[in-house]
């Protein structure tokens, strides 16, 4: 009997890894459909995920977002999205450390 063990979650890591860190890897395994290339159909996952977590920062400082408006917002949250992966299973804990990256940049 042939053993696949590591094989799911090579593939949970490697997508991990494109919505995360915008590595390109994961595209190979995607296929292109009839209604979207695998580029397309990827990106709502990396986006949705970003969006998620600006979501969450609008929703813990709407202070900040009443001050710098919504586009600079969305670039100074984009930029604390590359800057400080989410380390904690809930994303309620996520926008904690703000305050400090502010700070620092």
């Amino acid at each position: 009997m042939k053993s696949n063990a590591g094989s799911l979650g090579d593939l949970q890591r490697a997508f991990q890894d494109y919505v995360l860190a915008s590595g390109d890897g994961f595209q190979a395994a995607v296929r292109d459909t009839s209604k979207a290339d695998r580029v397309t159909l990827l990106d709502v996952y990396r986006e949705g995920y970003a969006l998620r977590l600006i979501e969450a920062l609008t929703t813990d400082y709407p202070g900040v977002m009443a001050m710098a408006g919504p586009a600079d917002f969305d670039h100074m949250a984009r930029a604390y999205i590359a800057a400080t992966p989410s380390r904690h299973p809930s994303i309620r804990w996520y926008g904690r450390g703000l305050g400090d990256f502010l700070s620092r940049t």
